[in-house]
């Protein structure tokens, strides 16, 4: 199991690709569960300070990349910021895999799901969000978020042309968590990034680049060899 996750999720590893190391390792850390980080503590606090003081009092968009092995705990840090925050902030949470590295928007797509999901979609303060986004955008959006499909209530015909439809989709994301920023700070958390879809990754880079002046906190966690890979793929730098 964790050979397989290792590589990516959603597949299979035999007996005969694990060694003995590996084994070794896994067993010491099922031996010895630890409630308290190790040598992790520098970065919680870190990311707690940033959320405290730069997005919450500065109203400052802020990213942070926590990058490490298998078993280092970059989920753990993760999971750890989603608890010290939860009711303090709107969570966007998901993580990347690789049977979904063609999907577009696939972790904005199910990470919006999951928090409409979890709030209800009759939400006051969610119905308030899609009541200032555009028709045409909720339509997009709705393809590939179905609480949003439940919401329209009605049947939605193919969009004849594609660019449009990438254009309102992209915008529909982008408006949905420009929105959702003002009823309270947004916090994106995505792991596992070395498996992020193109389209994702390119909304992140719009977020970090022209939308500074927002209560957001991104937050992503990686394997620093394949992304490393990956952004090749993308012509970008890790």
């Amino acid at each position: 199991l964790y050979l397989s996750k290792q590589k990516g999720k959603n597949r299979t590893s035999y007996a005969k690709e694990i060694t003995l190391e590996a084994v070794s390792y896994i067993v010491a850390m099922d031996s010895f569960p630890c409630p308290k980080f190790i040598d992790r503590k520098d970065e919680i606090d870190r990311l707690k300070y940033i959320f405290d003081t730069i997005v919450l009092k500065s109203d400052l968009l802020q990213v942070a990349f926590v990058t490490g092995e298998l078993g280092s705990g970059k989920t753990r840090l993760l999971t750890e910021l989603n608890n010290y925050v939860r009711e303090r902030a709107a969570i966007i949470n998901c993580h990347s895999s690789m049977a979904h590295i063609q999907d577009p928007y696939f972790l904005f797509a199910k990470g919006v799901s999951d928090y409409i999901g979890k709030i209800g979609i009759d939400n006051l303060g969610l119905s308030g969000v899609f009541s200032r986004i555009s028709p045409l955008e909720l339509v997009q959006l709705s393809r590939i978020v179905p609480p949003i499909a439940q919401l329209l209530n009605r049947p939605i015909a193919p969009e004849a042309d594609d660019i449009k439809a990438r254009f309102l989709l992209f915008k529909g994301f982008l408006d949905f968590l420009i929105e959702l920023n003002k009823n309270q700070p947004v916090l994106i958390l995505f792991d596992d990034i070395q498996w992020i879809d193109k389209a994702s990754l390119e909304l992140l880079r719009y977020l970090y680049m022209q939308e500074k002046n927002k209560r957001i906190f991104i937050a992503c966690a990686y394997d620093e060899d394949k992304f490393s890979q990956r952004t090749d793929d993308f012509g970008l730098k890790a």
